[in-house]
């Protein structure tokens, strides 16, 4: 598995994009930060479970053109980040994150978040909306879910062979790659990452979004939620149809499943660009009253 993370890290080097060091209290996490040589508010890329920067290596090199900044986070005990300091619950990978992204990110940006990282990004904003500018979610984690969805997600991130990985692969893309063994063995040593196993095993309904919570986010939402999604229920969908506030805005691509940015990264990489052009000339949330941002979340 570090051999497919330091070949990213030496493949985004040699092209100006280079990796370093956020301290926390829960861990020395690794991120990739770069000048970008495009006009498009800076872009900050969030990992899934059991996933890390270098499946975005594409899209960065496609983004850092447009874009004034580029960085991808890494969470950690994922990629190159360091294992935490005790157990990795959600709480501490929210705050830790929270940590790392407050040390990046010196103008509002625009979070691009995939699956537990669509979740981070939804927290950071909650957290620091003056620090965000938008938000571009795939399949984001977060939503109310059932004790037997969360046990099918337990089991299906807690793969014990290659076999079991390559079931989860299958889920995770629209179609089934013909890399789909070696992704597999990747998956695997992944997902057998102490950070991960803390992560599912620790999972619990109370981890998930409130209504109200959803309601109070005050930058834009744009969630994509491809139609060959098969890890997370719709009823997550749903959820976040229900509560979010009546200005997020949703689609549902064809030929995308729960990773687009591994489906179809050529595809993602437009996407992204169009949602930074729409968002670009938008005020940044340090410019608008408080007062305004609480109106606008009611």
């Amino acid at each position: 598995m570090r051999a497919v993370e330091r070949a990213a890290a030496l493949l985004l080097a040699a092209r100006g994009i280079r990796g370093r060091r956020i301290e926390t209290d829960v861990a020395s996490h690794h991120v990739y930060l770069a000048d970008g040589r495009g006009a498009l508010p800076p872009l900050v890329i969030v990992h899934g479970l059991a996933d890390s920067a270098a499946s975005a290596a594409f899209l960065m090199l496609r983004l850092r053109r447009r874009t004034r900044r580029i960085a991808a986070v890494e969470s950690a005990g994922h990629g190159l980040s360091g294992s935490p300091r005790g157990e990795y619950t959600i709480d501490r990978h929210r705050a830790s994150m929270t940590r790392v992204l407050d040390a990046i990110i010196d103008e509002p940006a625009i979070l691009v978040g995939n699956s537990l990282g669509g979740a981070t990004a939804i927290h950071y904003a909650l957290e620091r909306p003056d620090k965000v500018r938008a938000l571009l979610l795939t399949s984001p984690a977060g939503g109310v879910m059932d004790e037997a969805v969360l046990e099918d997600l337990r089991r299906a991130f807690s793969p014990r062979t290659v076999a079991d990985a390559r079931r989860l692969v299958d889920r995770l893309f629209h179609r089934r790659s013909p890399l789909a063994g070696l992704v597999a063995r990747v998956v695997l040593a992944r997902a057998a990452s102490p950070a991960v196993r803390d992560l599912v095993r620790t999972l619990a309904p109370a981890d998930a979004f409130t209504p109200e919570q959803l309601g109070r986010l005050s930058v834009p939402v744009h969630i994509m939620w491809g139609r060959s999604e098969r890890v997370l229920p719709p009823a997550m969908l749903a959820y976040f149809r229900a509560h979010l506030p009546p200005g997020a805005v949703f689609s549902e691509p064809d030929a995308l499943g729960h990773c687009p940015h591994l489906d179809d990264p050529a595809r993602m990489a437009r996407l992204i660009v169009d949602f930074a052009e729409l968002h670009a000339g938008r005020p940044a949330p340090a410019a608008i009253p408080r007062a305004a941002r609480r109106s606008a979340a009611r």
